[in-house]
């Protein structure tokens, strides 16, 4: 045999710049029999283990293995040799017995090298790096022989892009095994972010860096081929962008590492199949004609060719993106025809597997237009009913003009409009209306359907613009004129006509459209227009004093699995809506579980109102949890979700106000909140409706929000609160007495209550306590056959005391009434209860905390008594009301309680 070569024997140094991985090393144990590090190529295995072996107190035996090393005496002289570098004299028993040409010579060297390491009783650990270039099965049975019979003292360590031909499971069910694959080697973001901005010195920013993250999914070679090319480029944005596996960096190190080690049979598999998104054994056999490529996917998946699993059952896989990219354009090179074919073939798959949509992109890809058209004609309705226009929209664009008839070219008007490509749909629209007249008149033997479906559009056009008479005209004409079987359009129509009476002050008219809506959407399985809808129908609910049906609406909706499974565009508004509705019911921590786990999903939808609203209502219950820090930071990632999707002037407005709200009501007012609140309300109404042209899903999603005004009445209460919370009674009485002059049916309840609430503690603060008990009765009996507790138990100790005159002042026959006065001071007494109940004012006089007021601000007595218009006696009668309602004995007390309590104006 050949000289053996020494630098096989060297554990390779950490390269320089090293990330370190400590989530991965903590997955590594000597403790066990066996580690093995299984990953595809260039995912960090040998790294990983290098840093992991340098951190070991114990002795390491490392080989390198190479293709040559699958003749067995050279393979077990190495590793014999390996093991006594690291232990001198350990194998030499071993190597006698090597020395026999004889098979069975292997097996009693392995068994003399067991009993000596044994005798020796050290702790050691050996590992054989690239261990998938070993194919002799006589190795494999002999290095199986050392793992059933291995030495306590002895730890194995396998590196290997494949699993090894080994008792793998056997290990694993003794929970004998450390096992890192492919999934735990990729770089998450932070370890992306080290490796280029650390190592590479690159200097990207974040997001540059997660979108890098995100197109090699973790491959850290990918990653580093990615820098090297980085690093010759000036436009980093744009190579980001459009990063591929036809990058040459890429592709020459998946060619020289992968493509090359497969035999032809197995590089014709991964190109032809390269132009499916994902695959199974049935369409690949189909795609090439062959009737073993499950055989094949599992030698694919056990190599760790860049194949990932899609389902538990190992039925449907994917190409790593850009090994699918590198393998495409490979398959380019044999010809458009080849192609053309593939995709032809695999929408002929698909189609008969009723899979329409992946039918539909491969038709799109083989331009076999007339096949595109069959399909979308057949499947539109299922198309509307899902929601995902944006998907459906890119198909229409890709086909070709003079394929489109006039109905599907309505239906891509429909989603130009929805996703917000206002100037194609503007274009779009005057060609349309050429063939249909201004009004959707017919021409040229138009159809009542197309008729309908145009005037569906223009109706929604109008609502999003809030032309609302104009809308409502448009609705009406549309459900004159649309077929029975045209669900999808009615049930739109229905829902638009719905909204037009929501904002035209008509809510009880408006509740009743959008039942009628909800049913039809329901029936028809029509999951975006049931989902938008519902979320209307539970907003008017809460707002309009059917607190449960609300409950009952987004409980319905949180359960909800529309058509095909399908998340479900804003479906983070139902959570969003359950939350609010849960706060005012009074259970809060099922209100902040609710509005955190939606207010994740539509932050990503881009929902920028609902933004503002869920995250006003859960710093409020945090607040009202008794933990003010964490409400104001509620409202900086309130702040930080909207900054990131460029909100209209109307949302900055708001969410400032609302920020300005919790700060103060949280005791850290900051100094440009004084006086905003007001203002900026009257600014809101003056522009009376919403701008929504940053957003997409325009129409439909018009309709779950609601006018400016709204909002603006909402911000002006916030101001009466702000001055009440200051000490300034009057002004906030003059915004509040503005609003109960303006109360009508149509106005929201929950705002009326709300009002009416605050206006019973500013009289009370004045000493009016007929007027403040009369508006806190009026309150009650609004709210009293619904559970909304939230409202009064707010406010703490203030309203226990008025609760406590109103229920004096009910008669025998509201005792609906009484039962809500007795569950709310209750709820507010309650030891365990945290909330503002301690931001009462605790019975002093307006006069009392003026005495307060002066005295947290150091005056002494005389002087205190000079601005008060009052002699030293009176103020010290004063000062003596002021100690026994706060319990204290001093002035320091008593100031330290009054800033406790919050009775003291903002510094």
């Amino acid at each position: 045999m050949d000289a053996l070569l020494v630098t096989k024997f060297h554990m390779p140094l950490l390269p320089d710049g090293a990330i370190p991985r400590p989530r991965l090393n903590n997955k590594l144990s000597s403790t066990t029999k066996v580690s093995l590090i299984c990953a595809s190529a260039g995912f960090g295995k040998t790294s990983l283990a290098i840093a992991w072996l340098s951190r070991q107190a114990l002795p390491v035996a490392w080989l390198s293995l190479d293709e040559n090393d699958n003749e067995v005496h050279r393979f077990f002289s190495y590793l014999l040799t390996a093991l006594n570098r690291c232990m001198p004299g350990v194998a030499e028993k071993s190597f006698e017995l090597l020395s026999s040409p004889a098979s069975p010579a292997i097996m009693a060297a392995m068994t003399q090298m067991i009993n000596d390491l044994e005798q020796a009783g050290r702790r050691v650990i050996l590992a054989l790096d690239d261990y998938h270039l070993i194919e002799n099965q006589e190795i494999h049975a002999a290095v199986g022989f050392l793992i059933n019979h291995q030495p306590p003292h002895l730890h194995l360590v396998f590196l290997s892009r494949t699993e090894p031909p080994l008792p793998i499971a056997k290990l694993r069910s003794k929970n004998q095994l450390n096992e890192v694959g492919t999934e735990d080697l990729r770089f998450n973001v932070e370890e992306a972010r080290c490796f280029l901005n650390r190592s590479m010195s690159l200097g990207l920013t974040g997001e540059q860096v997660a979108k890098l993250e995100k197109q090699s999914e973790g491959w850290v070679t990918g990653l580093q081929l990615a820098a090297l090319s980085l690093r010759e480029l000036r436009d980093a944005n744009g190579f980001i962008d459009s990063m591929s596996g036809e990058d040459r960096h890429i592709t020459d190190y998946l060619v020289s590492e992968v493509i090359a080690h497969q035999d032809k049979d197995i590089q014709d598999f991964l190109m032809q199949t390269s132009i499916l998104k994902r695959f199974n054994a049935d369409l690949c056999d189909d795609l090439l004609g062959i009737e073993n490529s499950q055989q094949v996917l599992e030698q694919l998946e056990r190599g760790n060719l860049f194949i990932i699993p899609l389902d538990n059952n190992r039925c449907w896989y994917r190409y790593h993106h850009w090994f699918a990219e590198m393998l495409s354009n490979r398959l380019c090179t044999r010809g458009k025809q080849e192609v053309t074919r593939l995709h032809r073939q695999a929408a002929s798959w698909f189609m008969a597997h009723s899979m329409w949509e992946e039918a539909i992109d491969h038709a799109l890809e083989a331009k076999d237009y007339d096949r595109v058209i069959s399909h979308l004609e057949t499947h539109i309705d299922r198309i509307l009913a899902r929601g995902h226009f944006n998907i459906y929209l890119q198909w229409f664009k890709k086909v070709p003009a003079d394929y489109m008839p006039l109905t599907l070219t309505l239906h891509q008007l429909f989603f130009l409009y929805e996703m917000g490509e206002f100037e194609a749909f503007d274009q779009c629209l005057q060609q349309i209306g050429k063939q249909l007249g201004p009004l959707g008149n017919g021409k040229e033997g138009a159809t009542p359907e197309q008729r309908g479906i145009f005037l569906a559009i223009k109706g929604i056009r109008s609502a999003s613009l809030f032309a609302v008479d104009e809308a409502r005209g448009h609705f009406r004409d549309a459900l004159s004129v649309l077929p029975e079987e045209k669900r999808f359009w009615r049930t739109l129509a229905l829902g638009g006509y719905g909204f037009c009476q929501r904002v035209s002050g008509a809510p009880g008219k408006a509740i009743q459209t959008f039942r009628k809506a909800v049913s039809m959407a329901f029936d028809e399985n029509l999951s975006f227009c049931f989902f938008m809808y519902s979320i209307a129908l539970a907003k008017l609910y809460m707002e309009y004093g059917e607190l449960q049906r609300a409950l009952e609406t987004c409980r319905t909706l949180v359960n909800y699995q529309g058509s095909d499974d399908e998340d479900v565009p804003f479906s983070g508004l139902a959570h969003v809506v359950m939350g609010q509705v849960y706060y005012h019911t009074g259970e809060l921590l099922h209100s902040e579980k609710y509005l955190k786990n939606g207010l994740k999903k539509i932050t990503k939808d881009g929902d920028v109102f609902s933004i503002v609203d869920g995250y006003l209502i859960l710093a409020l219950c945090l607040l009202d949890q008794d933990r003010p820090e964490q409400g104001i930071e509620a409202m900086d990632e309130m702040s930080a979700s909207i900054d990131s999707l460029a909100p209209p002037d109307s949302v900055t407005l708001m969410a400032a106000s609302c920020k300005g709200l919790i700060r103060i009501l949280s005791g850290k007012p900051a100094s440009t909140d004084k006086g905003f609140l007001p203002q900026g309300g009257r600014d809101l109404a003056d522009k009376e409706y919403p701008d929504l042209s940053p957003l997409n899903f325009q129409g439909i999603y018009r309709t779950g929000q609601q006018p400016l005004t709204c909002y603006s009445n909402v911000i002006q209460l916030f101001g009466a609160k702000m001055a009440m919370e200051s000490h300034r009674i009057d002004e906030s009485l003059l915004i509040l007495n503005e609003f109960v002059l303006t109360f009508d049916d149509t106005t929201s309840l929950l705002f009326r209550v709300d009002v009416l609430i605050q206006v019973a503690l500013a009289h009370r603060r004045l000493g009016n306590d007929a007027r403040a008990t009369e508006s806190m009765k009026n309150a009650v009996v609004l709210v009293a056959p619904e559970n909304y507790c939230q409202i009064f138990m707010r406010e703490g100790l203030p309203v226990y005391e008025l609760l406590k005159q109103v229920g004096r002042r009910l008669g025998p026959d509201e005792q609906e009434a009484m039962c809500f006065v007795g569950r709310v001071q209750k709820k507010i007494v309650e030891p365990s209860r945290p909330g503002r109940s301690q931001d009462a004012s605790l019975g002093l006089t307006p006069r009392e905390l003026e005495v307060l007021i002066c005295l947290a601000k150091g005056a002494n007595y005389a002087k205190t008594a000079g601005q008060l218009f009052v002699s030293v006696n009176t103020l010290k009668t004063h000062i003596k009301g002021i100690y026994s309602k706060l319990g204290v004995g001093n002035r320091t007390q008593a100031i330290n309680k009054a800033k406790e309590f919050r009775l003291l104006p903002p510094s």
